[in-house]
């Protein structure tokens, strides 16, 4: 995972917990959209630290084990897809997609290093490894092939965008030759299955930068709506106005 020091030399150790967040968490439709703040200590603090802890902060072991609040990433499939946990030999696919400027030209990993990016995917590798993590990533193979063309990221809500306890927030990018096949259409539905009939979660929230209609259109084709669309001053240390998109386990089971 990103070393956090590095990105934010600013900062005590101690105050990771919020800036710091601002430029990680959550990967949301070809833009990794801000989860920030309260959430922070719970799960995104703890990968930070994971792969680049600062002086006097808590043990690799420590940190991981602060992660477990769900279950293990479970292997999804879909007629012509399948989801699996990150492996360490899927580096040079992921890379591609997160060092390709028209990919993440909405995303933070627009101002990332190959190093930043490296520790980043290390983190999802190691979190695969654990049995029970709050932050569930996949990475997306087609069947036919099985090469590494996206990334699919499920976790807690921030407190301050969570509409109902225990709201989740989802996330994505895809290589771009495999952009309007509708891959990314077929994984989310397969997550949202998963995640709202065996995790029973309330409600998943995702967003996307306004200048992004392709990820808007992939929200609303797997049922979720437009909820508001607001100015995030935290978004890269800038600011952007960003379109939120939710779907509740009552409106997710009616489409079914």
């Amino acid at each position: 995972m990103l070393n956090a020091g590095a990105v934010f030399p600013h900062l005590k150790p101690k105050e990771l917990g919020e800036e710091a967040f601002d430029a990680f968490f959550g990967i949301s439709s070809c833009g990794l959209k801000t989860r920030t703040r309260k959430t922070f200590a719970r799960s995104a603090r703890y990968a930070f630290q994971a792969c680049g802890r600062q002086d006097g902060e808590r043990s690799l072991s420590s940190d991981l084990t602060s992660l477990n609040r769900g279950r293990m990433t479970p292997r999804l499939d879909t007629p012509r897809l399948v989801l699996r946990q990150f492996a360490p030999g899927d580096w040079d696919a992921v890379n591609l997609m997160l060092s390709d400027p028209f990919i993440i030209r909405y995303m933070h990993f627009l101002t990332w290093t190959a190093d930043q990016r490296r520790q980043w995917f290390e983190w999802c590798v190691t979190n695969a490894q654990h049995p029970d993590p709050d932050a569930l990533n996949w990475v997306m193979t087609p069947k036919d092939s099985g090469s590494v063309i996206g990334v699919v990221h499920a976790q807690p809500s921030d407190d301050n965008d969570a509409a109902v306890s225990g709201e989740r927030s989802l996330g994505y990018l895809l290589n771009r030759a495999a952009w309007n096949q509708g891959y990314m259409t077929e994984a989310l539905r397969a997550v949202l299955d998963d995640e709202f009939g065996t995790r029973g979660t309330p409600q998943f929230r995702a967003t996307c930068h306004v200048a992004n209609p392709a990820s808007a259109r992939v929200m609303e084709k797997v049922g979720m709506r437009r909820e508001k669309t607001v100015f995030d001053a935290n978004f890269a240390g800038t600011g952007a106005q960003w379109h939120h998109y939710v779907i509740t386990n009552a409106e997710h089971a009616a489409q079914r």
